[in-house]
């Protein structure tokens, strides 16, 4: 961290340098909090303990590597919601140990629920979960597989998103509506290109790029 400091001060204005320290920083505290406080959580997990001493990985070089499986982006919300789900272990006097039973899971994400939190959010938290149980290896099934968890998801999906707005088709009577419009007696030059860009499109079934991309020599005019 020192070294990036004196990096950045000799190399950049003052307003960039705050910017950056501040990234850097930031990430610094959730790398240490992953580096940390979930994996002392994950190795000590029953599947980790159970390996003979000799066979036990390094922390620090293990989930450094089990970071990387995703984007920085990525991690660092999971990471965020992580820690809001080990927030409210404790308040409730549940033990934060992993891996965690389904129910407390479904429980954990039922509360969201409740709160009416968004589609995305509740997707994001269920993620971030199997995420974090994915970090140790034990042979049972992934607690947020669980039926009850998915329909948690599957609920909040159906009865909080947004209804899909189907377009209307453009049909034969919309491009007569267009032509109309725009190849009256008076119409100008470029009303007429956009009638005539209507109908060819229409005909002939073409892209858009394909219109566009039409030369004066591709076309011809038969008597």
């Amino acid at each position: 961290m020192v070294y990036f400091r004196c990096l950045f001060v000799t190399s950049f204005d003052s307003s960039v340098i705050s910017l950056t320290f501040s990234f850097v920083t930031e990430l610094y505290i959730y790398n240490f909090f992953f580096q940390v406080v979930i994996a002392s959580k994950v190795i000590a997990s029953k599947a980790w303990t159970l390996l003979p001493s000799a066979l036990r990985p390094d922390r620090n070089s293990l989930f450094s590597v089990l970071l990387t499986s995703r984007a920085n982006s990525t991690a660092k919300k999971y990471i965020n919601e992580i820690k809001k789900f080990f927030v409210w272990c404790r308040s409730r006097q549940i033990s934060v140990q992993i891996p965690f039973s389904a129910p407390v899971a479904a429980l954990y994400l039922f509360n969201l629920d409740q709160q009416l939190r968004s589609p995305a959010s509740m997707v994001l938290v269920h993620a971030a979960l199997k995420w974090l149980h994915s970090f140790t290896p034990h042979d049972g099934p992934n607690p947020l597989d669980n039926a009850c968890c998915r329909s948690m998801i599957e609920c909040a999906k159906r009865t909080r998103s947004l209804p899909v707005s189907k377009k209307r088709p453009v049909d034969a009577d919309v491009v007569k509506s267009i032509i109309d419009r725009f190849s009256a007696e008076c119409a100008s030059l470029k009303d007429l290109r956009i009638a005539a860009l209507t109908s060819l499109g229409f005909a002939g079934f073409f892209r858009f790029n394909e219109l566009a991309n039409i030369q004066p020599n591709h076309i011809f005019f038969h008597e």
